[in-house]
């Protein structure tokens, strides 16, 4: 995705349901917001967001639905609640199985993720060598 320099309290719009930030007439709109399904794999309702961000019930909901009004310093406050990165916010939404593969993974030391990596490029070479054989 491309970075875009962003003032903390620009307002965002929404737009269609693709994944990216466009530029256009003057206002900046997000696409895909994936605030509800990263709350919903936490366990959280809105209320509960609300109360983490210091934001209210209907702010939630109004970011989880691309409406007018949000700031990008919600999204930071918001993201920072969920603890992901500010850019999974905008992303498709992932499989329950990845985000928590990816939850885990930023969760240890960067060490273990290198061995963790190296683990999962020998389980892909291996699968693709397996393909090769029954080819």
């Amino acid at each position: 995705m491309p970075q875009y320099m962003l003032h903390k309290n620009m307002r965002v719009k929404h737009s269609n349901s693709h994944c990216d930030f466009v530029r256009g007439g003057g206002a900046w709109h997000y696409r895909a917001m994936n605030i509800a399904h990263l709350r919903k794999l936490r366990g959280l309702t809105q209320t509960d967001l609300a109360a983490m961000t210091k934001m209210t019930q209907p702010t939630i909901s109004r970011a989880e639905r691309g409406d007018d009004g949000v700031t990008l310093g919600m999204f930071k406050a918001i993201a920072a609640a969920l603890e992901v990165p500010l850019y999974d916010l905008f992303t498709d939404g992932r499989s329950k199985p990845e985000a928590e593969l990816l939850h885990a993974f930023r969760a240890i030391s960067p060490d273990r993720q290198r061995g963790w990596l190296d683990l999962a490029r020998s389980v892909i070479a291996e699968g693709a060598s397996e393909r090769r054989d029954t080819d």
